[in-house]
């Protein structure tokens, strides 16, 4: 019975130990709030300071996407250059790729839907930014390391004569989010009472011994 009470709260323990290290496990959460934004235009501008994260909204124009016939999925439509323009004018160049959707349109007389679907860096301004890696669709952007006004401007594609439908800078806040911080009470207890069991079995599980009696 005492060593079975040794193993079972040594493996409490290790069950505790287990849980508290998951509750301590966190994961990065971006939460982004507009600052600036503008319809149809090529640029906007914004004011951050200095060690904030920041990214760049940017949805395609109207007239980007061609009409009528059949489009393959995966081949690049059209890329376009996107520049983010420091306080003291560095310039940041960010090359967006964008394909077709694999859903056509209801009727062939609409545009085919395109979306973004690649972001890659030509150029960073080192003394005013840093870019995030990886960097996805959703996220495009990095840390400002300058106070002041930034800018982000879409170049034109020869072929398009419209800007952008929407363009935007965004303050993005990264947290740290516990998904398993309810273990913490769970492996605290289960740490507790398996010393204690192991403790108890430890000094009161001893076997009495009978003595025998010399006649």
């Amino acid at each position: 019975m005492k060593k079975k009470l040794v193993v079972f709260g040594i493996i409490l323990i290790f069950v505790g130990v287990i849980f508290l290290s998951l509750s301590n496990t966190y994961e990065l959460v971006h939460r982004a709030s507009e600052v600036a934004s503008k319809q149809n235009a090529d640029e906007v501008s914004a004011i951050f300071s200095a060690g904030e994260n920041i990214s760049i909204g940017f949805s395609p124009g109207d007239d980007w996407s061609p009409k009528g016939g059949l489009i393959e999925d995966g081949g690049v439509l059209l890329t376009l250059n996107v520049t983010l323009i420091s306080p003291d004018n560095g310039k940041t160049i960010f090359m967006l790729y964008f394909n077709a959707s694999q859903e056509p349109p209801p009727s062939p007389d609409l545009p085919w839907p395109i979306y973004l679907s690649r972001v890659d860096v030509l150029l960073v301004d080192e003394d005013s930014f840093r870019v995030n890696q990886p960097l996805t669709p959703e996220w495009i952007g990095g840390v400002v390391k300058q106070d002041g006004t930034f800018t982000v401007k879409s170049d034109r594609h020869p072929l398009l004569n419209t800007p952008p439908r929407y363009l935007a800078l965004r303050r993005v806040v990264v947290e740290k989010r516990y998904p398993f911080s309810n273990l913490l009470p769970i492996g605290f207890l289960l740490g507790i009472f398996g010393i204690v069991s192991s403790l108890w079995s430890l000094k009161f599980g001893k076997r009495r011994t009978k003595r025998k009696l010399r006649v």
